[in-house]
């Protein structure tokens, strides 16, 4: 088996097995109510991911090959208590978490309740 094949082999062997893989839900010790969430934050704009763009600010072009975020992966969740920094590598969940956080806080611009105004003139 040449190198291409066997890099095609462990490729699809990985898919085989995230595909396997089950998902179940568990209440974390850093769970919250959706009463509790008052904005969000898309990209990498929030204070922990702006320090992580200094960093990669100066690295070299070798290493910018194997950056281990980007900024469409990154998301801040902001609650009454906290900022819950998320990063979703799976740009189909993403799209799910933002379409859940835009519809339950009725937001156009990340801030709860910002899209109240357009949603009753619709009606």
């Amino acid at each position: 088996m040449g190198n291409f094949e066997r890099q095609d082999f462990e490729i699809k062997e990985l898919v085989r097995r995230r595909n396997k893989t089950k998902y179940f839900m568990k209440k974390s010790k850093a769970s919250c109510s959706m009463d509790d969430v008052h904005g969000f934050i898309y990209g990498g704009m929030s204070a922990r991911f702006w320090m992580m763009r200094k960093h990669i600010n100066l690295l070299s072009k070798e290493d910018l090959i194997n950056l281990p975020l980007y900024s469409w992966e990154c998301i801040t969740i902001l609650t009454k208590y906290r900022t819950i920094d998320l990063l979703i590598k799976n740009q189909s969940d993403m799209f799910d978490l933002l379409y859940f956080l835009i519809s339950k806080l009725k937001t156009i611009d990340g801030n709860a309740g910002s899209a109240k105004e357009l949603v009753r003139s619709r009606v």
